[in-house]
């Protein structure tokens, strides 16, 4: 007696992976490289939207202080080097001044970014699409490790909030969040730690930071007076 035939199983479909094309990379590229906008409410109900640097100067900018290149840090006040936007940074450097180069392009801008829309136009208008594609996929995954790189708003344990005073630089008491539908309220100025450590405090209101040192030593100085000086006056 012969056995059964036994029908063979269907091959789920492969589903085509869509090409990116010129329109992503410029996605991409603008969430790179141009500056952030965020919207803020103040203490007395009134919405207005703030413009923060890009996240690749961002990038730049935390590096250069903490390095000393900006000459902006105080001795004793940098925070500790943050290898992995140290390494990031610095792959970010070699692939965009390596594309610069290998397509004749003059290195005549003064910052990164400046420099990744310079390769984004001239490789949109000119390169093969499956070059466009790698690049939006690069410049895709870039985004997400510079802003992982970035203190944010959330960064769940990595970050606790100070509550009670308002930021010195621009009074800012708290600062709108909106999750599951729902408004909070929450305290513009944070402090943000790195290695169970307080690297700085932070305002996420106007994008001020006090570092580990003079800075922040003053920061607590300023508290200090301030709840001498009686009660919050809403």
């Amino acid at each position: 007696m012969s056995a059964p035939a036994v029908e063979a199983a269907e091959e789920p479909p492969v589903r085509p992976v869509r090409h990116l094309t010129g329109d992503d990379l410029w996605k991409w590229c603008d969430r790179l490289t141009l500056p952030v906008r965020h919207r803020l409410v103040r203490e007395n109900g009134t919405a207005e939207h703030l413009t923060l640097p890009s996240l690749l100067d961002q990038l730049e900018d935390d590096l250069g202080s903490t390095s000393g290149a900006s000459g902006r840090s105080k001795p004793g006040s940098r925070p500790p080097l943050n290898m992995t936007a140290l390494s990031l940074l610095g792959e970010l450097e070699v692939v965009i001044l390596d594309a610069i180069a290998g397509e004749d392009l003059e290195k005549r801008q003064q910052t990164l970014a400046r420099h990744l829309r310079q390769v984004v136009a001239h490789l949109v208008s000119t390169a093969d699409p499956d070059v466009v594609d790698w690049w939006a996929r690069l410049a895709k995954s870039w985004h997400g490790e510079v802003a992982a790189c970035l203190p944010g708003e959330d960064e769940g344990a990595s970050q606790r909030p100070i509550r009670g005073m308002p930021c010195p630089d621009c009074q800012t008491w708290t600062v709108e969040r909106v999750a599951d539908g729902l408004v909070y309220r929450d305290p513009a100025l944070t402090l943000v730690f790195a290695a169970r450590m307080v690297r700085h405090a932070l305002c996420r209101a106007c994008g001020a930071s006090w570092f580990r040192g003079d800075p922040l030593i003053a920061l607590a100085d300023s508290f200090n007076t301030q709840a001498r000086t009686g009660p919050r006056v809403a």
